[in-house]
Order: structure tokens, then C-alpha cells, then sequence
């Protein structure tokens, strides 16, 4: 029996399961973990959980002291099985006792008890000077091993943002192509420090580790079927410490942040992170989510057109087995055509309010136009131009050259959402989902020739005159389906050169479950 291996894109998941159920982060590498395989560093930690106590008892002073404890960051950092230490604090304890011993041998004990005052001191400055000796090398260790200042910023947006861009041209033969030229994402930051983290600086941090060098944002986390790599200027960013292929430790220099390093100017709380990143797997063109159709607009004497923006659904993608996210149309943030000279000045459009036309009156530009439902249902948007002239098509001058740009909701690579930790490992619950925004920009070129487009007022089938009474007629198909692939058929048989037909558009009625099921039409063509 054989055996098929299948890519999947990564996932957030837990180092050692590999469940997505992600509770921590390791502080120190990254890992993800899940709340089973997280090693922590308090004393009944889950208990302490379950009763509602904030305040664990710690058994590490990597966090104490730097003014983290009544936060939601907390004091506790968490760890994966190679990184799991302990920073011990000073025994002060046995350090009183072995004083008190000191005490009282020479001062309680006679010297005629020679034996039992030597025991004493012995014993008490035996004690004492052992953790003296532990403390320099508790203090020498929690020095070399310091975690950068942990700083809690708000952050005030999230932006997700791939960008595909191509070219769309329709020759003079009517040969319509899609040619993509490029596919990345942005993941932009914006957050802000607080006056609490400078003072954590100067009042807390330096103090217990005497410098500073870095400060540490904390973590974040990709989440969804994210097929994506970072670019290389990425990995090489100081930044960026130790990615993996899900998971980002945000650490950056402090003399690189104004307000870390003294610095009150205006904006010097603020800071904008970027990162850039290309698909595991480019979607080829026939992923194209945008198609424009272009005919002439009937009863304008050819002096009008039609041109037909329509966004697709792909289903399945050659890159993963999973099916391509659904990308769900925002806007159409423009749309800018340049028209010949030959065919005079604009006279008339549509979407008015929404459009521009340059003093040259040969271009026009539509801008931010949302998608109301009607058209969402269609998924099409209808620009209609009515020009001085009438348009000859079979002029080599009667192209059409501009660009698009269309947003949808959600992203081809399948990232759905970015989550945030603390510098400990520890989920940031308070972030504001409705900061980030997600969205997929597709651009593109055209160039489109009206060579191969006709146009007629109306034109009745079938034109034999014994049907001139009804003007209609049902053939019946008997054993055939009319799906997808019969309809594509079909409309492809019709557009022949043979046939003569331009399909505009095919429309699809929603399916029926009620008595009509069998008896309305699911298709039709234009």
C-alpha cells in the first residue's frame, strides 16, 4: 500500500505535541508550548491558577523587582524543557543564623568552654562566609544570564497586508491573459511605550544589572495556515531574534528608541515595526482573484462601454492540500482607464461621486468605492463611460491602458491573525482584535483592445420566422447535469468562431430545495 505525502502550510503548534492549543512561550527560544508542555517557574502553579491567586510564589528573579507585579505581564517567565532554569535570590536566612551563631559564641560563651566557642564560630562564620560565596555567584550568574528590559507597550495598530500584483491584457484576437508579476506581504506594528517603561529602566532595571542594552517588545505568534517565509532583510534585522516558523521575539536596540534612551521629543514613545515576507508557493495566474470584461453599452450609437470588474473564488490551490482561503471583496480602491483621443471627450459615467476626470478628459479615475450587497452578490461592478465620438473598434488606436486595485478581506496566504505575548512567555489577553486589520491587495496593469468587440442594438434567437410567435425555445437534454464544467463548455462552444457569440456574462440562479427545484433554470447567458 502506498504512501502519499501531502504539504500543509505551517501552523502555530505546541514544540513537543504539536496540538495548536498554544498557552506560552518559551522566554528565551521561542518555542511554542502548550499548557502540558510548559515548565513553570512558581510553586503549584496550576493550583494557584484555578483559586484566582495573580501572584504565584516565584522560585526565579529573572522578572522580580523591575516593577512587573501587579501587571498583566507578570512576574513569572515560563519555559520550554532545554531552557528550564532556576535564578536563585540571596539566602538571606541562613545568613542571619550563621550571624546569630557568631553572636552568641563570642559573647554568651565562656572562654573556659574553649571546645563548644571554637564549634560556634566555627560553625556560624562557616555558614555565613558559604553564602556570601553563593550570593556573588548567584548575583554573578543572574548578571550573565539577564533577560533584555521587558517594556509593555500598547499597541495601537495591526495591518496584514499582501499585495499581488499583475498584468491583464485583451489582444486585438480577443485572446484575454493574466500575467502575475509579483506576490508579498507586510506586517506592519504600530505600538507605543509607556512613561512606565522608561521609569522600569531607570528605577528598577539598571539597578539589579547595572546595564542595558536591549529592551524586549515581547512575542508574536502567526495564526492560521500561514504558508509564508520572511525575507531575507528580515532575518537580518536586529529585531528579529531567533524566528521560527510561526513565532517572533520583537528585540531591538535601546539606543534605537528615543524615549528608552533619554530622548523626550514629540513621537518618542512611538514605534513602527515592518517586517516583509513572500509565500511558501506563488499562486499561478489561473488564481487570479480579478476579471474585467469589456463590450459595448447597447442604445449608445457605439459611443458608450461597459466595463465589468468581477472577482473569482478560487477552490483549491496546487500549494497545500487545504482549500485557498475565501477571499471576501472590501473595495475597490481604484480604478484609473485612459481612453483614446480619437473617441472625443467624456460626456457621461456612472459612480459619479467616486470618479475624476484629468483635464485632459481622456482619463478617468474612480476611487474607494465599497461594495454594497447587490454588487457583493453579483461579484461584479458595473463602469459605464459614454464618450463624444462613436468608438471604432477595428482602429488600432482603440486600446484602453490603466490600472486597478481592488482589497479584499483575508490574505492568499492563509494567515488569519497575529497573537501577542509578554516578554515572559505569557499570552497578552487585553489586545484589541479590532486594531488589526487583514487584507489582500490585488493590482494590475491593463491594456485592452476593442479590436475583437462588436456591437449590435438587439438581436432576437432564434431568427427563423416560425418561432417569431414565441421567440423562445427549450431543448431537452435527457441524463445531463448542467454543471460547472457544462455550462464552461458550453459558453466556450457558443464564443467559437464558428458560432459568432460573445458571451458577456453567465449567470447562476441560487439552487432551489421546494417544489421548483426541478422545474426553474440554474443558468443563463448574456
Amino acid at each position: 500500500m502506498g504512501a502519499q505525502l501531502l504539504k500543509n502550510a505551517p501552523k502555530a503548534r505546541c514544540y513537543k505535541c504539536k496540538t495548536t492549543d498554544i498557552a506560552y512561550i518559551c522566554h528565551h527560544c521561542g518555542r511554542l508550548m502548550c499548557d502540558s508542555h510548559t515548565f513553570f517557574t512558581s510553586v503549584s502553579h496550576k493550583n494557584q491558577q484555578e483559586n484566582g491567586n495573580s501572584k504565584p510564589k516565584l522560585l526565579t528573579t529573572e522578572f522580580t523587582k523591575l516593577n512587573l507585579s501587579d501587571t498583566e505581564c507578570g512576574e513569572e517567565p515560563y519555559h520550554c524543557s532545554d531552557c528550564i532554569h532556576i535564578v536563585r535570590s540571596i539566602a538571606w536566612k541562613p545568613i542571619l543564623i550563621g550571624s546569630f551563631i557568631l553572636v552568641i559564641s563570642l559573647l554568651a560563651i565562656p572562654n573556659n568552654r574553649l571546645g563548644i566557642k571554637l564549634f560556634g564560630l566555627l560553625t556560624g562564620g562557616g555558614l555565613v562566609g558559604y553564602e556570601i560565596y553563593a550570593s556573588r555567584k548567584i548575583k554573578k550568574q543572574a548578571l550573565q544570564e539577564k533577560p533584555p528590559l521587558p517594556v509593555l507597550p500598547s499597541f495601537d495598530k495591526v495591518q496584514i497586508t499582501e499585495i499581488l500584483k499583475g498584468h491583464i491584457t485583451l489582444d486585438s484576437d480577443g485572446n484575454y491573459q493574466v500575467r502575475l508579476s509579483s506576490l508579498q506581504g507586510q506586517l506592519d506594528i504600530d505600538m507605543s511605550l509607556q512613561g512606565e517603561d522608561y521609569e522600569r529602566l531607570e528605577r528598577y532595571y539598571r539597578p539589579k544589572y547595572r546595564s542595558a542594552d536591549k529592551f524586549h517588545a515581547g512575542f508574536l505568534v502567526l495564526k492560521g495556515a500561514a504558508g509564508i517565509k520572511l525575507t531575507e532583510d528580515v532575518l537580518s534585522s536586529p529585531i528579529i531574534l531567533n524566528p521560527n516558523d510561526t513565532a517572533i521575539r520583537l528585540v531591538d536596540d535601546i539606543n534605537e528608541q528615543p524615549l528608552l534612551s533619554g530622548n523626550d521629543e514629540r513621537n518618542a514613545h512611538k514605534k513602527h515595526i515592518s517586517l516583509s515576507y513572500n509565500l511558501l508557493k506563488n499562486p499561478d495566474s489561473n488564481f487570479f482573484p480579478i476579471q474585467l470584461v469589456v463590450c459595448f453599452h447597447q442604445a449608445t450609437d457605439r459611443r458608450g462601454l461597459e466595463i465589468a470588474i468581477q472577482w473569482n473564488q478560487p477552490e483549491t490551490s496546487d500549494n497545500y492540500k487545504d482549500k485557498l482561503p475565501k477571499l471576501q471583496v472590501s473595495k475597490i480602491e481604484l480604478l484609473e482607464l485612459k481612453f483614446p483621443v480619437s473617441w472625443g471627450r467624456v460626456e457621461n459615467i456612472n459612480l459619479r461621486d467616486n470618479a475624476s476626470i484629468a483635464e485632459d478628459e481622456r482619463t478617468i479615475s474612480w476611487r474607494k468605492i465599497q461594495i454594497e450587497n447587490e454588487a457583493y452578490k453579483d461579484r461584479r461592478c458595473i463602469f459605464l463611460v459614454q464618450f463624444e465620438n462613436r468608438i471604432d473598434p477595428v482602429n488600432n488606436e482603440s486600446i484602453i491602458t490603466g490600472k486597478m486595485k481592488v482589497v479584499f478581506h483575508k490574505t492568499l496566504s492563509g494567515l488569519e491573525d497575529i497573537q501577542f505575548y509578554f516578554p515572559t512567555g505569557k499570552p497578552h489577553k487585553s489586545f484589541d482584535k479590532n486594531k488589526s486589520i487583514i487584507q489582500t491587495e490585488v493590482e494590475a496593469d491593463l491594456q485592452l483592445s476593442l479590436a475583437n468587440i462588436r456591437y449590435q442594438h438587439t438581436k432576437n434567437f432564434p431568427e427563423d420566422d416560425k418561432f417569431s410567435a414565441t421567440r423562445q425555445r427549450t431543448l431537452d437534454f435527457q441524463g445531463i447535469s448542467p454543471t460547472y464544467n457544462i455550462i464552461g463548455l458550453l459558453t466556450d462552444a457558443m464564443s467559437s468562431t464558428e458560432q459568432g457569440f460573445y458571451v458577456k456574462q453567465v449567470i447562476e440562479n441560487q439552487s432551489a430545495l421546494n417544489v421548483a427545484a426541478n422545474r426553474l433554470n440554474r443558468s443563463g447567458a448574456s
